[in-house]
């Protein structure tokens, strides 16, 4: 049976267990395989697209490398919050590294809308937050690993208890009773779906309010608010279109609170009566950011 746990660091998730071998996948960006190396000289590294249909496309292969508790390495990963240049996830297994690649690799491809086939960035700690948050199969995600971590969470979680260490952990008598599940090819559940359509939808726009309304990625106070307008944004049937433009001066405005009468006015004057209402409070914002 699976477990999801999370901590505020990644020890207090991590099972006392010397025979477990821990492996990140890391994405490979500009300047990850030269911190690689300068982490470590001889690293036990492999390419993620060897031997799949991306083989040819090495300078994109998320890296798999074996590490220890006591290395740079891992020390730069978890003080990074795995985010860029060693952006990425950690699993254990005491199985061979032959099975863990393996397993890996199987999980680069998934079907979806019935026969749509696509490359599934798991190694993104944001895609396992939502597709471990979703109502999943977790032992096809799994197979031979102990545990997957990762650190942030999603909205909702972030919301809950800010970005912090997660883990789904299986135990060991588990780990080889899904042999048949693990092997099977994957196709996402109608659930995870329905969690990754509305990440790609929403992510944008948390991304958009980090860089320009002071959203704080770590801040649980800020996640709840986002998810909290953006809702709201849903309920008062904001066009789409406006999501971007509604989302910031609801964030950086939000004690300013919603002019009267908003679900009385027509749909597509909403967002322009949010800015006279706004126009009109004072200048207290609590980002220290304004917008006009």
């Amino acid at each position: 049976m699976s477990q999801h746990d999370h901590a505020h660091t990644l020890e207090d998730l991590l099972p006392r267990e010397a025979r477990l071998v821990t492996w990140l996948v890391i994405e490979q960006e500009e300047r990850t395989l030269q911190r690689v190396y300068e982490l470590d000289e001889a690293p036990d590294l492999h390419w993620l697209f060897y031997g799949t249909r991306y083989a040819e496309l090495p300078e994109k292969s998320p890296l798999v490398v074996r590490i220890s508790a006591s290395s740079s390495l891992w020390q730069a990963f978890v003080d990074g919050g795995s985010e860029p240049p060693l952006r990425g996830i950690m699993v254990t297994s005491r199985e061979s590294s032959a099975s863990v690649m393996a397993h890996l690799r199987r999980l680069l491809e998934v079907t979806f809308y019935g026969r749509r086939r696509a490359l599934l960035r798991f190694y993104d700690p944001w895609i396992m937050a939502v597709l471990l948050g979703a109502e999943s199969s977790v032992a096809r995600w799994l197979g031979p690993l102990e545990g997957i971590y990762w650190y942030g969470g999603t909205f909702a979680q972030r919301a809950e208890s800010g970005a912090v260490w997660h883990a789904c952990t299986q135990a060991r008598q588990e780990v080889g009773a899904h042999d048949g599940v693990a092997r099977e090819e994957i196709a996402l559940t109608r659930s995870e779906e329905a969690a990754l359509e509305t990440f790609v939808a929403d992510y944008p726009l948390w991304v958009e309010l980090e860089t320009r309304a002071g959203l704080e990625a770590g801040s649980a106070e800020h996640a709840a608010r986002f998810v909290e307008v953006l809702e709201e944004a849903q309920r008062l049937t904001i066009p789409p279109t406006e999501w971007g433009d509604y989302l910031k001066l609801r964030f950086v405005h939000f004690r300013a609170g919603l002019p009267e009468g908003m679900m009385a006015r027509p749909v597509e004057e909403r967002l322009s009566a949010l800015r006279r209402h706004i126009g009109h409070e004072p200048d207290d914002t609590n980002t220290g950011k304004v917008w006009a």
